[in-house]
């Protein structure tokens, strides 16, 4: 009498095993996945520069994608800066400064 368990001969306790070893497999890769999907995008995705460019970082677009010198002239020209500072900011940005300043 074999008891209360099957005998399924000796390849049986094989594939049991491998099986165990598969579901295991699966249940990390999903937590792991889940847990990386919850996260957010990857910090290795931020750095990356955009598709097209080589060895190029994406320009970065302020103020709804207006130029930042342009906004340093608009704000001149709108008397919102005085022309100290409106030199002082093109030379931070690195434009020459324009005639009439």
């Amino acid at each position: 009498m074999h008891g209360w368990y099957w005998d399924g001969g000796w390849w049986g306790g094989w594939v049991m095993l491998i099986g165990m070893a598969i579901i295991w497999v699966a249940v990390i890769v999903l937590v792991v996945w889940l847990v990386r999907s919850l996260m957010g995008p990857s910090r290795d995705a931020a750095r990356s520069p955009a598709r097209g460019t080589v060895g190029q970082t994406p320009p970065v677009a302020p103020f709804g994608g207006e130029d930042p010198v342009a906004v340093v002239k608009r704000r001149y020209a709108a008397g919102e800066i005085d022309p100290e500072e409106y030199l002082q900011k093109l030379c931070d940005l690195g434009a020459p400064p324009t005639a009439g300043a």
